[in-house]
């Protein structure tokens, strides 16, 4: 039997596909504001990169950031690759727009509140500043790219987690309260969650490590696992388990990730890596047990 009572989620890029939905989203908001005539392969190492280095949990934040950078290192040649932005943060412990706001001019600076705007079209297929909430049931549209996203795991697989030895599941995410609610409904859950606790952006913000101390009190964790796909994931287990010393309650930091990610989660001290979260039960039946 698993050692581990909780194990936490990320939900995008762990739970859920969204390559073709928040991911999809930045990469054509980027082409609207961008003369960007590389390939989406590369497009995507850039939104890769900016998730490694954290800071842009957000998908618009990442947006925003991603045109600015592009903007300010425009050439007129091709595009020559990563944006180096981890060798940067590495070296002055700034990150997200922050670091965006010390490496680009303002004259490069996109309009934020367009950047948004478009994003929630894209997602939603509407403007969620000018439509009623509906409590959360409004899906009106039929173009909004969150009817493309598809689980990675399957009905059975929180049951069978809970047969390992795990106690409590929850859930710690930078969608909104919202886009909970459209999540659970991609996983399979209309009516019920299989989490015991949820913490939205709305709470916390990655990688405010208040937001495990909150999860592991309410869930009475005594050694468990978070299960993440960003830099920020990472360091909000890393920055938790500096402050929690003194506390008995561990979290271990899962990372799900492939190539130049996973040697980067590998390089930075990630307690596990695996290629999909599917794996997860397998480690906790044997290696981590």
């Amino acid at each position: 039997m698993s050692r581990f009572d909780t194990i936490v989620f990320d939900v995008d890029g762990v739970l859920i596909d969204v390559s073709k939905s928040f991911t999809q989203a930045v990469k054509e908001i980027v082409r609207h504001h961008v003369k960007y005539t590389e390939a989406d392969a590369t497009l995507e190492e850039h939104i890769a990169a900016l998730r490694r280095v954290g800071g842009f949990n957000n998908d618009w934040d990442l947006a925003y950031g991603l045109i600015a950078l592009l903007r300010a290192r425009a050439t007129d040649g091709p595009d020559q690759g990563p944006l180096g932005l981890e060798e940067i943060s590495a070296r002055t412990g700034v990150r997200g727009l922050e670091l965006v706001g010390t490496l680009v001019p303002p004259d490069a600076l996109p309009e934020y509140e367009e950047v948004l705007a478009t994003g929630q079209r894209l997602y939603w297929g509407f403007d969620t500043a000018k439509q009623p909430q509906h409590n959360g049931t409004d899906h009106e549209s039929e173009g909004g790219l969150y009817r493309l996203e598809e689980p990675f795991v399957t009905l059975g697989f929180f049951d069978e987690l809970r047969g390992l030895g795990v106690k409590k599941l929850g859930v710690f995410t930078g969608r909104n309260r919202r886009e909970v609610r459209q999540a659970l409904e991609t996983l399979g859950y209309t009516s019920q969650s299989p989490f015991d606790a949820i913490v939205t952006s709305e709470e916390f913000s990655k990688p405010d490590p208040a937001a495990l101390f909150y999860l592991a009190r309410v869930l009475e964790t005594t050694r468990g696992i978070y299960v993440g796909d960003t830099g920020d994931d990472l360091r909000l287990v890393q920055e938790y388990s500096k402050a929690a010393t003194k506390h008995g309650h561990t979290f271990v930091s899962v990372m799900i990730a492939t190539g130049q990610s996973a040697d980067y989660f590998k390089r930075n001290g990630a307690d596990v890596v695996l290629k999909t979260v599917g794996e997860l039960p397998r480690l906790l039946d044997t290696e981590m047990s």
